[in-house]
């Protein structure tokens, strides 16, 4: 990749990062924070698919971030527990709801976000694919500190 590709994909990101902060600063949860979670790997198995970090823990009223970091390849980030996942989240970005009520977001291209906010304490299990390839994440919410 060009070094004008990298920079415009690095400053690309800090803007959608930045514009995460700002809602939730905006939303007054002070309790909240935003996460960001690396999808990697490269095509021919050198830097082989993964997440990271592959188990996150946050405070409800934080938010997620994934990015696709992977080279030449789009991922897709499924919630599979059904109408948990809409109870539980807010303001989800790149994500939409399927027939059974999970988020599932579209196609992720190399670059690019998607992200949810999780309210409500729980474990939540989602699944990263890339091709036949799939890896699964686990979100850990806990009460906000005191």
């Amino acid at each position: 990749m060009g070094k004008k590709k990298f920079l415009t994909t690095l400053i690309a990101l800090a803007l959608v990062f930045s514009a995460f902060v700002l809602i939730i600063h905006q939303k007054g949860l002070s309790a909240g924070e935003c996460r960001l979670i690396r999808i990697y790997g490269e095509p021919g198995g050198q830097i082989p698919f993964g997440l990271e970090p592959d188990i996150t823990n946050i405070r409800s009223g934080s938010c997620l971030v994934w990015v696709n970091l992977a080279r030449e390849q789009e991922v897709k980030v499924i919630f599979e527990e059904g109408k948990v996942c809409k109870d539980v989240t807010t303001a989800p970005a790149g994500f939409q709801l399927d027939a059974k009520n999970c988020y599932v977001t579209n196609y992720i291209p190399f670059g690019a976000t998607s992200s949810l906010l999780f309210e409500k304490e729980g474990v939540y299990e989602y699944v990263a694919t890339a091709g036949k390839i799939k890896i699964k994440g686990r979100v850990i919410v806990r009460a906000p500190s005191k």
